[in-house]
């Protein structure tokens, strides 16, 4: 089966129902083997191909998924449901990097993912602090190459 192209946000929304079939089948009197099972059909459809793909972060965004709509079910305040859509953005970007990191996907396949959690400058941001760290270290290596030589 070719998995779904779908746009971001029908992947939040994908990742949600997900989540909420997860949740249930966990919490179902068939317990783990059903959940295996719905985690196997949803990789099927969503793009894991068969098994669970990632793992290498032990599947930490299906938590936050889970969060965000545990939170919602108990108090679906404007700012908590805010919040859930950039939790939902932040899960998105956890499992592109878990999959990236696990030899699911290619390396830089999680950076529209990660970009699409930060403000437009934040990639710029940590550049330029990286600079500034490696300017200093780059002087610090400077002088003491140079402690002792004449100028």
């Amino acid at each position: 089966m070719q998995p779904l192209l779908l746009a971001e946000n029908e992947q939040q929304n994908a990742l949600s129902v997900r989540g909420a079939i997860l949740h249930a089948a966990r919490n179902s009197t068939a317990g783990g083997n059903l959940a295996r099972e719905k985690e196997g059909e949803m990789n099927n459809l969503f793009g894991g191909g068969g098994g669970m793909s990632g793992g290498s972060y032990n599947y930490a965004f299906q938590r936050i998924d889970d969060f965000a709509d545990d939170m919602l079910a108990r108090n679906p305040t404007p700012e908590r449901r805010a919040f859930a859509k950039h939790l939902r953005k932040v899960a998105l970007a956890m499992r592109a990097i878990e999959w990236v990191d696990s030899g699911d996907s290619a390396p830089g396949d999680e950076n529209a993912a990660i970009r699409a959690c930060l403000e437009p400058t934040a990639v710029l941001e940590a550049l330029i602090d990286e600079g500034y760290e490696l300017r200093k270290a780059l002087e610090r290596e400077l002088e003491r190459v140079n402690k002792g030589k004449p100028r």
